[in-house]
């Protein structure tokens, strides 16, 4: 049985992932869903870091928008500082870059706040790396605890639809990685959202998948290629360890 799976991540993230997808046997159908821009709000903050003492960034577009910037400096003599990712996606693009950066096992904002580097923040300096608006919880939640948080916004969100995604047969695996991704989505889809099978990286998107109408959403733990491809995988009926394999070659 012929086996669909969308994949909606912006430009250029999809296709590693696609190619393993297909590699196991899958029909793969990329349609990002979210247009991702150049934007540079209160870039200034990134010319300095020295006055910081955590760095958090948000997505893995927050890393490749900011990166360059903070690149023209040593990043030698950043590296006492604390780099902390959203997820390990994130934490792998920073890795790029020579950096390590701590990041929590589930790849959300909550998940985030439990680390051990962010609970004891008090008069601390944290800059807040990440796209556009979104949700004010990690700020709000560290201005609380004390510390002062700076933001730089290094890109932007604009939404893409399509007309042909009701061709997806009935049964489909779709994808959706963030908030913004699933409300572009949704302007796309038919009416029937029930007919799909939905894979999510967070316990909140899930949640409001739900809400949305979605009855069947697989929650990935994050949105790593890994992370996608086990969770898509497993609507295959294969064993983990042969749903793992091909990542491994």
């Amino acid at each position: 049985m012929e086996k669909f799976v969308l994949l909606t991540r912006p430009e250029r993230e999809n296709e590693v992932l696609a190619s393993k997808l297909a590699s196991a046997g899958w029909t793969v159908v990329i349609k990002p869903m979210l247009k991702i821009e150049s934007f540079h709000s209160k870039t200034e903050f990134l010319s300095n870091l020295n006055v910081f003492d955590a760095l958090i960034f948000v997505s893995k577009n927050s890393v490749r928008h900011a990166m360059p910037l903070i690149n023209e400096q040593s990043i030698d003599h950043l590296l006492n500082k604390n780099w902390l990712a959203i997820g390990r996606g994130t934490a792998n693009e920073l890795s790029k870059y020579g950096v390590s950066a701590e990041f929590p096992a589930d790849s959300d904002t909550e998940s985030l706040l439990e680390l051990e580097a962010l609970k004891n923040v008090r008069s601390h300096r944290v800059l807040i790396i990440r796209g556009e608006g979104g949700r004010n919880l990690l700020e709000r939640t560290l201005v609380q605890r004390g510390a002062y948080v700076s933001l730089s916004e290094v890109y932007r969100r604009k939404a893409l639809s399509y007309s042909d995604l009701e061709a997806m047969p009935c049964g489909s695996v779709l994808t959706s990685t963030s908030v913004d991704s699933l409300e572009s989505l949704l302007l796309s889809l038919p009416v029937s959202r029930e007919a799909y099978n939905l894979v999510v990286p967070s316990k909140r998107i899930e949640a409001i998948a739900k809400k949305l109408g979605f009855a069947r959403v697989t929650n990935s733990g994050g949105a790593s290629d890994e992370e996608l491809y086990d969770a898509i995988m497993s609507f295959s009926g294969l064993s983990s360890d042969v749903r793992k394999s091909p990542l491994e070659q």
